[in-house]
């Protein structure tokens, strides 16, 4: 079968089940050693690896998480896909975009190994990074202030369900059987940072500036996270949520070289991260809250998204805007 075949057979099978549904054009899909086998071929500006201009990991051609899945839960007669990337990169330092590619694609393999894996060169790539993560220690960036507010929709949206009085979200979780603690309060924008032993431009491992965690909340052993979309029905919110669970999982959870902040002598906590640093956590439930997902994502993506991913949980929540908000009119 010829990649154009095969595109042609997927976008087939996708509009099964989303009427118009597209398959990014910067991403090449073509067969492996069998017709059951996918290789799915991303731009270097898709992991980071570009002069400039690279893309976040949201966007259609870079959220290589997302298209896994739904190739996997929709198309039955694909049994493996296969990560590679058009030119791959000699000897790039592990910052910024690129850097956060690598332990997604390493995340992504260590949870989905039996039908996910990578080619040999981006293994080999992966594995080096292993090594690199095995020797080193790393630390977060502690929120620096309280979240801001500006008249974009899905920032109006998250400042209404933080607010103390407003039970709308602890009530919407309840609905899911997701139980908060009483009284419960959410929080805004958890930075995600990674810096190899100190924080600073030159040892940031993952992007800075504006990554962050929409909301989220403590409940006894967990910590919830959500990932707010308003008007954004994009598969890549899949990649996003996946890769904040685990690095909360990395950070928050197990022992390994991914060490949290403390708060400094004096300083006053914001944003809630004192309940990060002095409470013992066993999960992460990781929360797509949005007023409606991607047609494709299917609660057979859910259920495979949670099959192997150890001490994470995801969920789905939906929200009505009630509200006539839009940006530039609160």
């Amino acid at each position: 079968m010829c990649p154009e075949s095969l595109k042609s057979k997927m976008k087939a099978r996708f509009r099964e089940i989303a009427k118009g549904a597209e398959i990014p054009k910067n991403i090449r899909f073509y067969p492996g050693e069998d017709e059951q086998i996918v290789v799915m071929e991303l731009q270097p500006r898709a992991i980071g690896a570009a002069p400039k201009e690279n893309w976040n990991m949201q966007t259609d051609d870079a959220a290589f998480e997302a298209w896994a899945l739904l190739i996997h839960a929709h198309c039955d007669c694909v049994r493996q896909v296969v990560l590679t990337v058009s030119s791959m990169p000699r000897n790039l330092p592990y910052r910024g975009h690129y850097g956060r590619f690598v332990y997604r694609a390493m995340k992504f393999q260590e949870q989905f190994a039996e039908w996910f894996s990578l080619s040999p060169e981006l293994e080999g790539i992966v594995e080096k990074f292993r090594e690199y993560l095995a020797v080193h220690r790393f630390c977060n960036n502690v929120p620096s202030g309280e979240a801001g507010e500006n008249d974009h929709l899905e920032n109006q949206i998250e400042a209404l369900f933080a607010q103390e009085q407003t039970p709308l979200l602890a009530n919407l979780c309840r609905e899911h059987g997701l139980l908060l603690e009483e009284p419960c309060q959410f929080f805004r924008q958890l930075p995600v940072g990674l810096f190899e032993e100190q924080v600073s431009e030159e040892t940031r491992v993952f992007t800075g500036g504006k990554s962050a965690i929409d909301l989220w909340t403590t409940a006894g052993e967990n910590i919830v996270l959500f990932e707010l979309k308003a008007n954004n029905r994009k598969v890549g919110i899949l990649s996003e949520v996946m890769f904040y669970a685990n690095y909360l999982t990395d950070m928050f959870l197990v022992q390994n070289t991914f060490i949290p902040q403390k708060l400094p002598a004096g300083k006053k906590p914001c944003r809630g991260y004192d309940r990060l640093v002095s409470h013992f956590f066993r999960r992460v439930c990781a929360v797509m809250l949005t007023d409606g997902l991607h047609s494709l994502i299917t609660p057979e993506v859910l259920q495979e998204m949670n099959r192997n991913a150890g001490p994470i949980q995801f969920y789905d929540l939906r929200y009505v805007q009630k509200l006539q908000l839009s940006e530039g009119h609160p």
